[in-house]
């Protein structure tokens, strides 16, 4: 049994096939909640992948519940510095997901270089232009550098 979690009976993951279906069924004049009981999806996870403004705006929702407010930030990091010098568990788990996700960003950004030659020189550039503008400067140039690569590849390059 998968790892997801079964609310009032609904656990189907939408994938693209899924999603045609929707639209095929839609264009066909069937409601939001027929479709759900067709596909065996909850009839909001319909109206989410078939309508494009509720999807935006639940969007915007998430976004706003993820802003973490100043005195919950100060908080946090109150707790997680205490805990971290107190639970030598912790330290260690912080620990070695620092490492794995260090390997996987090097791992990454090693392949990008290999098929994107023009990622690879805008990383030695910025090396360069650390040394000879100063750090702030070079940045800046860097980032805008790599976000026109995104928008030219459609790849989320790191930084």
């Amino acid at each position: 049994m998968s790892s997801r979690k079964i609310w009032r009976g609904y656990a189907k993951k939408v994938t693209s096939e899924v999603k045609e279906k929707m639209i095929r069924l839609r264009s066909q004049g069937l409601s939001y909640r027929a479709i759900a009981r067709i596909l065996g999806l909850s009839p909001t996870a319909v109206y989410y992948h078939l309508n494009e403004e509720y999807r935006l705006r639940d969007i915007a929702r998430a976004a706003e519940r993820r802003i973490v407010k100043p005195e919950d930030a100060e908080r946090k990091a109150k707790y997680i510095a205490e805990r971290y010098r107190e639970d030598q568990e912790f330290k260690e788990r912080v620990k070695r997901h620092a490492r794995e996700s260090m390997k996987r960003k090097r791992l990454l950004k090693k392949e990008l270089r290999e098929k994107y030659p023009e990622y690879h020189e805008a990383l030695k550039t910025y090396s360069r232009e650390a040394k000879q503008l100063g750090e702030a400067e070079a940045w800046k140039r860097h980032k805008a550098r790599i976000d026109e690569l995104r928008r030219k590849y459609g790849v989320d390059f790191p930084y």
